[in-house]
């Protein structure tokens, strides 16, 4: 196949090897289908792929979990994308006729997963939180998959009392502020180019990788199209305002109560929505709407706290991660596009989507939904040989705030 003749939508299956105590198998040319699941509420990224076997060579290997399974595709002229995982699941799909092949689904999380379900930590940390994360990452998790972590404020006093390390790793990163974005909305992902640390605040101030479009149907051919087309999209929710009251997107009330010396102290904190910059949680809510729902506090938080150990900055973050979680969940697109691994979960892209209207001709983005979004989840589908396109990915991605 010559570049000339690529078309978007096309895949090239670099490798797909599994690896196992009794040898290994090259399922490059057998692979039918594949499905890769990445999210940045999810510790690892997940395989499903389908291999048709004709000759035997899967029972050969007497599978029985833990293999290693390496694969790695690619849109023609484009990065590669390389996961690696190991089986946690097999499943017999299909039997063709007169038994002369079988269909199985392999299913393979990273193998983190693995570790972290069979072991613990027991442990007690003076430092910050950023590091407490690589330690766990490195040497709990055994993980030799990159860690790119967000600067935390702060040294913290942590005893895990017994957990595993995906859990310990939960624990901390509810605890941790940030050095650079107040609402400290950390999370801990992968995606194909590793594990990160980092706020969702952080990560949407990033520049946009790539720009993906909606045509207009009458104007435009598909014999236009490119891999920047998007192919279908849909738009569950636009707003949704009783959030912003209810998760205190405007007023909140922080109390703070002492276990050692029982002092009791509260704080009301108005959420400031001037600026209309990334980082500002309040840039939802209009003068009208804030005259009419912001009573005396919308949100209540109770955080108890020893004062024996290091303070932390939770009474002081948690009305700023209140707020900017209703903007969070204001609005949020899922957009269906050719294959192309440039684009990871946890990036910005750039929607560009049309203003509907009955008029003819080109038109205008519409100004309520396109912009810049973060990839929230994204699942990269790689169909049987012979559809077009074979490699499509949905995207899940979320806005941060309304269109300016």
């Amino acid at each position: 196949m010559t570049a000339q003749s690529y078309l978007p939508g096309d895949v090239i299956i670099e490798n797909c090897m599994i690896t196992g105590q009794n040898g290994s198998l090259d399922a490059t040319q057998s692979l039918l289908e594949a499905r890769v699941y990445e999210s940045i509420a999810t510790p690892n990224y997940v395989m499903e792929l389908e291999i048709f076997d004709d000759n035997g060579a899967v029972s050969t290997l007497n599978l029985s979990g833990g293999e290693t399974v390496d694969f790695s595709f690619c849109a023609p002229g484009g990065p590669i994308a390389s996961y690696s995982g190991v089986i946690d699941k097999i499943e017999v799909k299909n039997i063709t006729g007169t038994q002369k092949g079988k269909e199985y689904i392999f299913t393979c999380p990273g193998k983190e997963t693995f570790i972290s379900k069979g072991s613990y930590v027991q442990k007690s940390y003076n430092t910050d939180i950023a590091s407490i994360v690589r330690d766990l990452h490195t040497n709990f998790l055994q993980s030799i998959s990159p860690l790119i972590t967000e600067a935390t404020f702060g040294i913290q006093k942590i005893i895990i009392p017994n957990l595993k390390p995906f859990e310990a790793i939960d624990m901390v990163r509810r605890r941790a502020t940030s050095a650079q974005n107040q609402s400290s909305t950390f999370l801990y992902f992968q995606n194909y180019e590793g594990h990160n640390f980092k706020t969702i605040e952080g990560m949407m101030q990033g520049s946009s990788v790539k720009t993906l479009t909606s045509y207009d149907g009458i104007d435009h051919s598909i014999f236009n199209n490119t891999l920047n087309n998007i192919i279908d999209y849909e738009i569950p929710q636009i707003i949704v305002a009783n959030q912003r009251v209810d998760l205190g997107s405007m007023t909140q009330r922080v109390a703070t109560f002492d276990i050692r010396s029982r002092q009791y102290i509260y704080q009301d904190q108005t959420i400031d929505g001037s600026g209309g910059k990334t980082s500002n949680p309040g840039r939802w809510n209009s003068t009208n709407f804030i005259q009419q729902f912001a009573q005396k506090f919308n949100f209540f938080s109770m955080i108890p706290w020893d004062s024996f150990w290091s303070a932390t900055n939770i009474p002081q973050t948690t009305p700023l991660q209140m707020a900017y979680m209703s903007n969070l969940l204001q609005n949020y697109v899922n957009v269906l596009v050719n294959g192309d691994p440039t684009v990871k979960v946890g990036d910005i892209v750039t929607l560009d989507l049309p203003m509907t209207s009955s008029l003819t001709g080109a038109l205008q983005n519409d100004p309520q939904i396109s912009g810049n979004y973060l990839v929230s989840r994204l699942v990269r589908s790689i169909k049987p040989r012979g559809e077009t396109p074979r490699y499509t990915e949905t995207l899940e991605a979320i806005s941060g705030s309304p269109a300016t």
